[in-house]
């Protein structure tokens, strides 16, 4: 998705983020990029947000053994709506609940409040997280998650997957 973001920008020779927040990245550039990310026409489209291979089948294996499954997701004010219809489109009687915080706000909060046993993340940011307050944590990581590289690095071998199919709770 960053990629993509940098060639709707028209980005040239765009870095590889080396994390979450693309703190590589120039300070234009950084700020053209998360524009983007707040752009409900692009954040919200099903052509360019679609679900991994393999995540349906998974929430329903998991829906099927009456597991609540709740998404903490870091949107800002503009994208949350479209976000909400986004994952209903996609994962239809699915999902128990959604919430928000900001794009750089800790999700520790809410993760506490609903009492979260299992947390899966794409994002180093959210990983960190979720292993100091004490959550079993996995970090998904392969081709599309590329800015997760330092979550390589907090993260326990045995808790960084490639996809979520690989996650057994």
């Amino acid at each position: 998705m960053h990629n993509l973001a940098a060639r709707i920008l028209g980005i040239k020779d765009y870095p590889f983020p080396i994390d979450f927040k693309h703190s590589n990245l120039t300070e234009e550039h950084h700020t053209k990029i998360f524009e983007l990310f707040n752009d409900p026409a692009f954040m919200c489209n099903t052509y360019i947000q679609q679900p991994l291979v393999d995540t349906v089948e998974k929430l329903k294996e998991w829906k099927l053994k009456n597991y609540k499954l709740i998404i903490i997701t870091a949107r800002e004010k503009p994208v949350q709506d479209g976000t909400f219809k986004l994952v209903k489109y996609y994962f239809p009687n699915l999902i128990d609940k959604i919430l928000f915080t900001g794009m750089w706000e800790s999700k520790a909060d809410c993760m506490l409040k609903e009492g979260i046993d299992v947390w899966i993340d794409d994002a180093d940011i959210g990983v960190e997280t979720s292993i100091k307050i004490g959550i079993k944590t996995y970090l998904i990581r392969n081709e599309h998650t590329f800015y997760n590289n330092a979550g390589a690095l907090i993260v326990p071998k045995e808790c960084q997957v490639e996809s979520i199919k690989d996650i057994q709770i």
